[in-house]
């Protein structure tokens, strides 16, 4: 149905005039509103998280990549590609990702024991974190605190800043059993 007819039928089809009408049979003949299907993964995808300002999302999966997306081109190009493969790679499948709340930092996680922190301004890896016997299934950073980041695991969750250089010491204390699971701030 194009717009031409749907107007014709506002004005002489009183049953057919509202804009909630017309708008309802629009959205729903339209397919690209709905999905569109974009090319970057050798694999299946694990993970979507889009920034805090919604103008760009990440994506990872099952190849250990980290590709980074302009939202605004996703919608309106047909052939779109990542605007940035992450300089780092997982080992394995990724399950996590998130944006820190400055949108300059992505957070990824999974399979090979290790979260990533990259720099998305420089494209660069700014930490990496093992966990040693604990894939990641799950990160998110803190709300207002961009440097702050938590994972989870079926048995453990933990927070820390990434600027604290004593957390691999803290994790490997605590995974030989002496002590409680850190929470650093």
């Amino acid at each position: 149905m194009n717009i031409t007819h749907s107007l014709v039928s506002r004005k002489f089809l009183p049953d057919n005039n509202s804009c909630s009408n017309i708008c309802s049979r629009r959205l729903r003949n339209c397919k690209s509103l709905y999905r569109k299907t974009l090319f970057g993964h050798h694999g299946c995808v694990n993970t979507v998280s889009f920034s805090t300002s919604e103008s760009a999302f990440v994506t990872s999966g099952d190849d250990g990549r980290v590709l980074l997306w302009n939202t605004a081109e996703c919608v309106s190009d047909r052939n779109v590609q990542p605007c940035v493969e992450m300089s780092c790679k997982h080992e394995s499948n990724v399950f996590s990702a998130c944006f820190n709340c400055r949108d300059d930092i992505v957070f990824t996680g999974g399979n090979d024991e290790r979260i990533l922190v990259h720099d998305v301004v420089a494209n660069k890896q700014l930490r990496d974190f093992v966990f040693a016997g604990m894939q990641i299934f799950c990160i998110d950073s803190h709300p207002s605190n961009p440097q702050s980041v938590s994972r989870g695991h079926p048995q453990v969750k933990c927070s820390w800043s990434i600027r604290d250089s004593s957390l691999r010491q803290s994790l490997n204390r605590w995974q030989l059993g002496k002590g409680a699971p850190p929470l650093m701030t």
